[in-house]
């Protein structure tokens, strides 16, 4: 191993990124492990030597490699995508010439039968009745023609059912190969099974260009009036301790982190950082350095953009959802600092009550939904006056300006030497843009600058986004309305959940209120509202009222009818949760999920897991 070890990371360090080899996934095995472990005792001497981040990502990448060929693991060329090969096998090939060649000399037998006596065809017959020791000129030979044809047809049957036999087992294979190791990707694939190669794609300039129109234009927030009453409210908070990453710190983010979940541009997986335990000290120490210097190689904020269609509809620019993949070792250090700044929010309270992401032991969308339900139940229930409000934002993670991000940092009192650290990383951010496995943006200087927008793929970015829009949490309470669950009670003027956004009111003058808030703050951070996707609806004593659509700033949201709902956080809705109209939609689901799975070639075990894993919890 100390050969291997020596050799792999020497090779790594001396070569560029793009010609790294793609690691695969390992059996967790008995002699993996071995491999991993003898690496990790001869690391040490490697990372005491380590120049920086970059180059300790060098040398973890080289230790992986080594564990590879140690154990003769395969790895990938490198610049090969992951897409598997459409080509036909070998067996089915063969298969398929023979059916096509017996069924070529039963049209030739059956015209021989028929009366065609050109030479060519009764060359054929003759070599169809080749050892059989029958005469083309004896009186029976309409009879042996007949049962040679027959003879065939069986052929061409049995050579049919083979390839079925030998298709499904094929199938049965990478469907439990697949569900042992991506059970995610596995249900993707029961979902669609329409591989998305074979629908069009969209114009790549255009693609292009559109993801750079959103993330490369640079736009600044505007504070109003309303800046006030945020900062009154942040006057509880004191400032947070200056952070102190230590190995332990390290070893419990890496803990938390999936093993196999696709790496960024350096292609090492977090898998490699647990087996490798060795390198958190080193990782910790080199982190802290980072932040107190300021600075970070480029390699951490490069990400991978990959696009997946939202729907069928692939030819049209807009219609993807970015999804990206950033190094192991940067969203280590994110999901450090995220737990940092975590415990000084909860430790003041800062993030509302009304923002149901990123609390630690809540419930997630249930608790939003079981409170809109039980109001949805007093409306009816007491014949009350109600008025509801479904705010959409328009590419909300892709459009909050940069500077405000640093300004809600500033306002939480967040250490001043992460805010610092944090705005050099956000003018390195850039990614390269992926589609189906093909990379859009190649070279340096076409890389897609991120200038707007939060870095998707790391740790802090839900929490980082959710602080950017508690002020207007923060707002929408102070404003002293809201849907009152009872006399006297707390009154209830939104919910959230990331950037789902509910309002609730008592009646349409104060859901206009609370409207008018939402929209001030939202223009003043430069985020827009998808307006064709909001929506309000008005209940008077229980019963909703179909009124005019209102009329917000030159934006027209629609008003419900009785008949319509809205679908919000997963559940249609108008007046609380539509209970009929969900539970229709959730059997539908159950028992699609459920024949799916049982039409599957997984084994009986696999199905077992399959049912208890994706098919029960759409109840």
């Amino acid at each position: 191993m100390r050969g291997i070890l020596e050799e792999a990371i020497s090779e790594i360090r001396s070569a560029p990124l793009e010609q790294r080899p793609r690691l695969s996934r390992l059996p967790l095995n008995a002699a993996t492990r071995d491999a991993i472990e003898a690496a990790n005792r001869l690391l040490p001497p490697y990372l005491d030597g380590s120049l920086g981040l970059d180059d300790t990502g060098s040398i973890l990448f080289g230790a992986a490699l080594a564990v590879h060929r140690f154990i003769g693991a395969k790895t990938q060329e490198p610049g090969r995508t992951t897409n598997k090969s459409s080509d036909v096998p070998a067996w089915k090939k063969r298969i398929e010439r023979r059916i096509s060649l017996a069924r070529a000399l039963i049209g030739r037998l059956q015209s021989f039968r028929s009366g065609n006596t050109r030479p060519r065809i009764v060359r054929s017959v003759r070599i169809a009745f080749n050892g059989l020791g029958v005469k083309l000129d004896q009186p029976d030979i309409a009879e042996k023609l007949t049962e040679r044809i027959d003879g065939l047809k069986q052929r061409i049957a049995a050579w049919g059912k083979r390839i079925r036999r030998y298709s499904e087992r094929v199938e049965r294979f990478r469907q439990n190969r697949l569900f042992v190791s991506d059970q995610k990707r596995f249900y993707r694939k029961l979902e669609n099974p329409t591989p998305c190669s074979t629908s069009p794609k969209p114009n790549t300039a255009d693609l292009v260009a559109f993801w750079r129109n959103i993330w490369s234009r640079e736009v600044e927030h505007e504070e109003g009036p309303w800046i006030a009453a945020v900062q009154e409210a942040c006057a509880r908070i004191e400032p947070m301790n200056p952070i102190a990453i230590s190995s332990e710190n390290v070893a419990d983010a890496v803990r938390r982190a999936p093993n196999w979940k696709s790496p960024g541009a350096d292609g090492l997986h977090h898998y490699w950082l647990k087996g490798f335990s060795v390198c958190h000290a080193t990782l910790a120490r080199q982190y802290q350095e980072a932040i107190e210097r300021k600075t970070l190689p480029n390699l951490f904020t490069t990400g991978i953009t990959h696009l997946a269609p939202k729907s069928t509809n692939t030819a049209d620019p807009t219609n993807y959802r970015p999804i990206t993949c950033l190094t192991s070792i940067y969203k280590t250090l994110t999901s450090v600092l995220s737990c940092k700044i975590s415990r000084h929010i909860d430790e003041f309270n800062i993030l509302s009550v009304a923002q149901n992401e990123c609390r630690g032991g809540g419930r997630g969308t249930k608790e939003l939904l079981i409170i809109d339900s039980v109001a949805g139940q007093l409306v009816k229930r007491n014949r009350r006056n109600f008025s509801a409000a479904w705010i959409d934002y328009k590419k909300a993670f892709d459009s909050v300006p940069h500077s405000w991000l640093l300004r809600v940092l500033e306002l939480y009192k967040i250490d001043g030497a992460v805010r610092d650290f944090l705005e050099v990383c956000m003018g390195q951010w850039s990614t390269i843009l992926c589609l189906q496995g093909e990379r859009l943006t190649t070279g340096a200087d076409d890389r897609i600058r991120i200038r707007r927008g939060i870095f998707q793929g790391d740790c802090l970015s839900p929490l980082w986004f959710c602080l950017s829009l508690n002020p207007l949490s923060t707002l929408l309470e102070r404003s002293g309305t809201g849907f009152q669950f009872r006399r006297g009670g707390t009154k209830v003027s939104h919910l959230l959940y990331m950037d789902d956004l509910k309002l609730l009111a008592p009646n349409p003058a104060r859901l206009m209120e609370l409207l008018k808030i939402t929209t001030e703050f939202s223009g003043s951070i430069r985020m827009q509202l998808g307006v064709d996707k909001c929506a309000v609806v008005h209940v008077d004593r229980g019963q909703v009222t179909q009124s005019a659509e209102i009329c917000l700033e030159l934006s027209n949201f629609k008003t419900l009818s009785e008949a319509e709902s809205y679908r919000y956080l997963g559940m249609s809705q108008c007046i609380g949760v539509q209970e009929v109209d969900m539970k229709q939609a959730v059997c539908e689901v159950f028992f699609g999920r459920l024949t799916k799975v049982l039409r599957s070639y997984l084994s009986g075990a696999n199905k077992v897991r399959a049912y208890n894993g994706w098919v029960m919890p759409t109840l």
